[in-house]
């Protein structure tokens, strides 16, 4: 059975958040050192400061309500998916499955699709080749007004 949403809106109070761990998206320092110049980053991230980073933001979204759930690790998958919003798009009918710019991020949507489908969250559509979509590039400006 699918899991109803209410989800056309990039304001308001936030029910439930889906994470990655900044350890299963920057997996080893090793990882780090082999991946951060060709994603473009300016420097390496230092993954400690990282974790520490984002158990302090978890706890502030925990302390507003919000409900976390975690993306599972995936091995083809890099530093750039600790970004989930990025890989899909949330609407009330389901999940938009992006396609990403960056082919180092192509099998983020893939690997969302996977954890929605065994959670029970309905995908509704696919953003396919050769049109390009990022969720964090769009927002939702009210329950129909998209940007």
């Amino acid at each position: 059975m699918s899991k109803p949403l209410t989800a056309q809106s990039d304001f308001g109070h936030l029910q439930k958040v889906l994470v990655k761990r900044v350890r299963d998206a920057f997996q080893s320092p090793e990882s780090v050192e082999t991946q951060w110049r060709n994603l473009n980053y300016l420097a390496g991230p230092d993954l400690a400061a990282a974790e520490a980073e984002q158990v302090r933001f978890l706890e502030l979204l925990q302390s507003r309500g919000a409900k976390l759930e975690f993306l599972p690790a995936a091995a083809e998958v890099g530093m750039d998916s600790l970004y989930v919003r990025d890989a899909t798009v949330t609407c009330d009918r389901g999940i938009i499955l992006c396609n990403m710019g960056k082919p180092a991020r192509r099998t983020e949507p893939e690997n969302q699709r996977l954890y929605f489908e065994t959670t029970g969250v309905p995908i509704a559509g696919a953003i396919e080749a050769p049109g390009t979509l990022e969720g964090g590039d769009i927002a939702w400006l009210g329950p129909r007004p998209v940007a």
